[in-house]
């Protein structure tokens, strides 16, 4: 709604997500066309609709702040229990879906390249973006039942053009989330 006017620019379902360009005047929504996962972006000020991205994997989606790229958090199937065999990693295993895992990918917007960034047998979880679009902070946890606490957490920051991955914190308890200072030369740790 253009709140000098009352104008309403634009109103989409309840289960349509909407949301601001990180650095445009402009908003995201996203659109399934004959079976092909499209985004739009949209100038909120004039309504002016330009196809932003299209033929995405399933998802969620993050824009890098400079707007040149997306990480999109995609899920796999993790390896499936063997029927002769009756297997429980640990107790959590009897869960549904707790083999699965996720991975960081990268959709290059000038290219439509999709890129994948992680791989392994534990998810990754994407915690930030610098400002600038040259790093993504990103977290792996993984259970460790011979010690208590249970689980820990790795942090990595990964360089986007090279894909050189440094670690930033190795197997540390009790971290919740992690996210870069505006100039990412600093993180701000959340944690108990």
């Amino acid at each position: 709604k253009d709140l000098s006017n009352g104008r309403i620019i634009a109103e989409k379902s309840m289960d349509a997500s909407m949301e601001w360009m990180p650095k445009s005047d402009a908003y995201l929504f996203e659109s399934t066309e004959a079976g092909n996962r499209c985004l739009y972006k949209v100038d909120a000020t004039t309504g002016r609709r330009l196809l932003f991205a299209s033929h995405l994997p399933q998802g969620s989606i993050t824009v890098s702040p400079d707007e040149s790229y997306l990480i999109i958090t995609g899920s796999e199937e993790g390896t499936k229990e063997r029927p002769e065999i009756f297997q429980v990693l640990e107790p959590e295993d009897r869960q549904a879906g707790w083999r699965d895992r996720l991975f960081l990918s990268k959709y290059d917007l000038k290219t439509g390249v999709l890129q994948r960034l992680t791989y392994g047998s534990y998810s990754c979880y994407l915690n930030d973006i610098s400002q600038d679009g040259k790093y993504l902070l990103f977290s792996m946890s993984h259970s460790r039942l011979t010690k208590r606490p249970t689980t820990v957490t790795s942090i990595y920051r990964m360089d986007i053009s090279t894909l050189k991955v440094d670690t930033i914190m190795k197997e540390e308890s009790f971290i919740n989330s992690c996210l870069f200072s505006p100039d990412a030369t600093k993180l701000l740790v959340s944690a108990s």
